[in-house]
């Protein structure tokens, strides 16, 4: 080790020069002299003394004394900190290699051990040494344990060990957590019924599917495409539904697990309820509003038309129905309403639920005080034939005042035809509306050959006359006709 040098100045004669040890450089040569003048440069070499250790050199010219120190500090083998990375999920007997890591922060040679499985690597190779220095890159290779179990290698450097571990994947595991399909009991023959979703979970290795009996397999909302499914893939069944009454079974099987989806269809359709019967009514005051008995429709497994011929509403589930196009199910209520004619005379409605018919009359108490003026039925309404706008009676005839009288029974008929009442007023001798059709007959069908009685009250005050004015569609002509009646008090 050589000192820095130094040129002597202060000088005006030569002086002596002494060195403790070590040697003297002196103008750029080894000095063996005793006395040096000013200008000279000076410099001491010494060798260096043992790690750990301090030389102190002592220089003496003239009555001046210095030093030069050299201290070697001890050596370092304690690297800068490193880790290797854990490895997971390798197959069993897997040669795995970690990460590489440079050796730092040593200043000699550092001892290198490694415990447990594995070989080390150094500077990308094998290494059978027993110390590494700085700069050196070092790696572990270990071979991969048993399924699910994890190895653990130890290198130390200098004072610093890093561990470095191998952890195998599990065991192939192709059975799934259990699942299951939801049956389905309400299918339409010739539908394709998809199953619930489920979510495969439990495998850890693509696993094997089948399908035992009629289907195909929907997975990740796609039909499949090859025969494995992996953990966490949505899997349903579609298979056909089968005939009317009858069930069909598909099997899924995952792996060693198996799920089951049956399908069952509806019965077949049945509109043939259970018999049911109204009540009829008698002696009925006349023109008098009337409900049937109420019924509950049983026996039917779909939605039934029900129809009605003659005088009277449909009443389904407590609300009034249309004659026509109104259906019913199994549980609904069925009750007919009608309003009794004249004094002795029994009113029919015919009921028409599905293949079943049954009917409910209304017969109006014999004395009722109403007296019928028979007029002649209207006929000949054909389709061929135009219908007259309108056709007026006149009747003329002592009644006493408030009493009732049926002033025209017609008979209507047509050809292929039902006729629809669209107004019925009341009109006064003086042509002003004097009240309207009862909320009952607005819009009634009145079908082909059937009768109706059109009944006027006298009026109070002796003279006077009164009309009613009836209006029809002929259903299907796109016609319109009028019948004028006319009642006088005297």
């Amino acid at each position: 080790m050589t000192s820095n040098t130094v040129t002597l100045t202060g000088l005006n004669a030569s002086a002596p020069i002494s060195l403790s040890g070590g040697e003297l450089i002196v103008n750029g040569q080894t000095f063996t002299g005793t006395a040096v003048k000013n200008g000279d440069t000076i410099a001491v070499r010494v060798r260096a003394p043992q790690a750990g250790e301090t030389l102190t050199t002592t220089l003496t010219i003239g009555g001046y004394t210095t030093t030069f120190v050299v201290s070697l500090a001890a050596p370092n083998t304690t690297p800068t900190p490193f880790s290797f990375r854990d490895v997971i999920g390798v197959q069993p007997s897997t040669l795995v290699t970690s990460n590489a890591v440079t050796i730092t922060g040593i200043t000699a040679p550092a001892p290198i051990t490694l415990t447990g499985a594995g070989t080390l690597v150094v500077n990308g190779q094998e290494f059978t040494g027993s110390t590494v220095n700085v700069g050196d890159v070092v790696a572990i290779r270990v071979p991969a344990p048993e399924h699910g179990s994890t190895v653990t290698s130890t290198l130390t450097v200098g004072g610093y060990a890093a561990l470095f571990r191998v952890t195998s994947a599990p065991a192939p595991d192709s059975t799934p957590d259990p699942f299951s399909f939801q049956p389905v009991t309400d299918a339409r023959p010739g539908t394709e019924v998809i199953s619930n979703t489920v979510t495969i979970t439990g495998i850890n290795v693509p696993t094997e599917v089948t399908i035992l009996g009629t289907g195909t397999l929907v997975v990740n909302g796609q039909a499949l495409d090859g025969n494995k499914v992996n953990n966490g893939d949505t899997v349903a069944l579609r298979i056909p539904a089968p005939a009317y009454g009858s069930s069909t079974t598909a099997a899924l099987l995952v792996g060693n697990y198996r799920a089951e989806f049956t399908v069952s269809s509806v019965p077949e359709p049945d509109t043939t309820p259970d018999p049911f019967v109204f009540q009829n009514i008698t002696d009925v005051p006349a023109y008098t509003r009337v409900i049937s008995n109420t019924v509950t429709i049983t026996g039917i497994n779909t939605p039934t038309p029900i129809e009605m011929w003659g005088y009277g509403r449909i009443i389904v589930n407590g609300q009034v129905a249309a004659y026509q196009g109104t259906t019913v199910k199994s549980g609904d209520t069925l009750a007919i309403e009608s309003i009794s004619g004249l004094a002795g005379t029994t009113r029919t409605a015919n009921v028409i639920v599905g293949t079943y018919s049954t009917t409910f009359s209304v017969t109006t108490q014999a004395s009722s005080g109403l007296r019928l003026y028979q007029l002649n039925d209207y006929t000949g309404v054909k389709s061929e034939v135009p219908i007259p706008y309108s056709i007026s009676k006149t009747i003329v005839e002592t009644i006493p005042e408030n009493s009732a009288m049926s002033v025209g029974r017609y008979t209507l008929t047509a050809t292929n035809h039902d006729f629809q009442l669209r107004n019925l007023q009341f009109k006064d001798s003086a042509g002003g509306n004097a009240g309207e059709l009862n909320g009952l007959y607005e819009s009634m069908v009145i079908h082909a050959g059937t009768s109706v009685d059109f009944i006027v009250i006298a009026n109070r005050t002796f003279g006077q006359r009164k009309k009613i004015v009836v209006s029809f569609d002929a259903v299907g002509l796109g016609r319109q006709f009028t019948i004028d009646l006319d009642l006088e008090t005297n």
